[in-house]
């Protein structure tokens, strides 16, 4: 069973599924937040991710968590460790740098290879995406159409 949406839950999905269907009008395949993680990694690199306005951000027991800010009791929930590596990507999903330019500079932070950077930053963005967490900042001007 799902949970119902509050309002500052529901707006930003509407928005997406807006641009999603504006997109469909435009003879276009777009994505929606569902998704993303059929998009090719050529498509991911692109995105820029941002948090979402509607959540809060915490640390507790050394796990960062969010939560909705409406309505005000929502449950806090647990998304990953606060370790370094997940650190690094995480304060860059800012809505500046996109998955592609985050994982170049944490393969470098971490003597990571490219690929496995690559990798690590697309499942925690995926990961948060589907909790409506994270967000993609630039969904109308960057060509991220699905493949047909």
């Amino acid at each position: 069973m799902t949970a119902p949406l509050s309002r500052r839950q529901f707006f930003p999905m509407l928005i997406q599924e807006l641009i999603v269907n504006i997109g469909a009008t435009k003879g276009k395949l777009a994505y929606s937040l569902d998704e993303l993680d059929k998009l090719p990694p050529e498509k991911l690199a692109l995105i820029r991710p941002m948090i979402n306005p509607a959540c809060q951000i915490r640390v507790m027991n050394k796990q960062v968590c969010s939560q909705f800010r409406d309505p005000p009791n929502s449950p806090i929930t647990p998304h990953f460790p606060t370790t370094p590596e997940f650190l690094a990507v995480f304060n860059r999903f800012n809505g500046k740098q996109s998955i592609d330019e985050i994982a170049q500079i944490v393969a470098t932070e971490h003597n990571w290879e490219a690929e496995d950077a690559f990798h690590f930053v697309c499942d925690l963005f995926l990961l948060l995406a589907k909790a409506l967490v994270i967000v993609p900042q630039n969904p109308l001007d960057a060509d991220l159409e699905m493949p047909s």
